[in-house]
């Protein structure tokens, strides 16, 4: 039996001390991962899950707030009514489509007369106009 036949082989060899070639336990174009890396891998994929967990448990704490902070706005509202109505005079609260930006409106009671909006109806226009002519040169980041 011709030895270079046996160490021609097309399974992959490793060199003992001896000088005998052994083949490898390794799979046709696999390669046997090593444990460090594995172990590294875990640790990525529990860092990975832990900070998606965190950024869920933080969503639902931001939903938390907004819906404390609206119901808190509402109260507000119906305790400024309560005291505006001593004086016979309203409170309306809207968002304007146009602009976007909040609208107060004080009125008489008794008639529907607009006493005061905050801010002007010529501010709310000025910024509609300013907004539709100057595009791509204002931007606005609240």
């Amino acid at each position: 039996m011709d030895i270079s036949s046996v160490t021609n082989s097309s399974l992959p060899h490793s060199v003992h001390s001896d000088g005998t070639k052994v083949a490898r336990d390794v799979r046709v174009g696999k390669v046997r991962p090593d444990p460090v890396s594995q172990h590294q891998q875990a640790e990525r994929r529990e860092a990975r899950e832990s900070m998606q967990q965190r950024r869920v448990e933080q969503s639902q704490r931001i939903e938390e707030n907004r819906q404390l902070q609206r119901k808190q706005l509402e109260k507000l509202v119906e305790r400024l009514d309560e005291f505006m109505s001593d004086f016979n005079k309203g409170l309306a609260f809207r968002l304007d489509e146009d602009t976007g930006r909040s609208v107060i409106t004080v009125y008489e009671m008794n008639s529907g007369d607009i006493i005061r909006q905050i801010p002007e109806q010529e501010m709310l226009e000025l910024a509609k106009q300013l907004s539709q002519h100057a595009r791509g040169l204002v931007t606005e980041k609240v």
